[in-house]
């Protein structure tokens, strides 16, 4: 049986490889009939990504273990086909598809630090707790900004008629 500790590096482990498979998504977004705005949201999203990637890894190491390489080879290669579905689909689709994309990351990634969120604190490790209460937020807030861009979309504007979409929940 697992001590809560244990579960807490198997858990940082996973959530370190949740970004790295989101940070090569959004260094791989398809970039064709992306607005200025929606450019800027996601280049930040990248920002956000590799600095929280960058912090969980520091995490793991003050805790004295390294990353599950073989659990970030498989996002990162789940990231790259997920790019390419929607390569036939014209530029606005694409740009609706992407922002869903990563609004469903990004609320995934804020699910997973829900739980690493209660590892730690099973575990009484404070800094860890801080750290995963601090990028849950971060992802609530992005999925917040994702999901506030797509009625602006022209697909979705013009021809589908939408005006505006309420965020189903927003930040915690």
């Amino acid at each position: 049986m697992e001590t809560p500790t244990e579960r807490l590096v198997r858990y940082l482990q996973d959530v370190h490889a949740l970004e790295i498979g989101a940070s090569y998504a959004v260094d791989n977004y398809l970039t064709e009939g992306l607005e200025i705005h929606e450019e800027e949201a996601i280049a930040a999203y990248r920002a956000q990504t590799k600095l929280q990637g960058e912090a969980v890894l520091k995490r793991l190491s003050e805790l004295g273990t390294v990353p599950s390489k073989l659990k970030g080879f498989v996002n990162g290669v789940i990231g790259a086909v997920s790019e390419w579905v929607d390569v036939a689909h014209d530029p606005d689709d694409r740009t609706v598809m992407t922002l869903i994309r990563y609004y469903g990351l990004a609320q995934t990634k804020a699910a997973t630090y829900e739980a690493l969120t209660a590892f730690a604190n099973a575990a009484n490790d404070d800094r860890t707790l801080e750290m995963a209460q601090e990028h849950q937020a971060n992802e609530f807030a992005t999925a917040d900004r994702l999901f506030g861009l797509l009625p602006s979309v022209s697909t979705l504007e013009g021809e589908a008629g939408v005006r505006h979409l309420a965020s189903p929940g927003g930040a915690k």
